[in-house]
């Protein structure tokens, strides 16, 4: 996907991890895959069926992230599989 992305001139930030705070007291860590043009956060999968958690994962993401806009990709069927989500 990074590969793709830099090939079309994509600008993107890959492994970003964001703070999470409760009461002013970090609590744990978010990660992402890729954030593409700093607008649309991208989730990457390869598992034979996207369940709940996955997409709960990107709509937690978009909050902790304070983004619009998030893709849900997976590569684990024979076609590719996608979600999209707004925050």
């Amino acid at each position: 996907m990074i590969i793709e992305l830099r090939n079309a001139g994509c600008s993107f930030d890959s492994e970003m991890e964001k703070a999470v705070f409760y009461h002013a007291e970090e609590v744990g860590r978010r990660r992402v895959d890729l954030i593409v043009e700093g607008c649309v956060l991208v989730e990457l999968k390869a598992i034979s069926e996207l369940d709940p958690y996955s997409s709960n994962q990107v709509i937690n993401c978009l909050k902790v992230f304070d983004m619009e806009v998030g893709l849900l990709l997976n590569f684990g069927r024979p076609s590719l599989e996608y979600k999209r989500f707004v925050n």
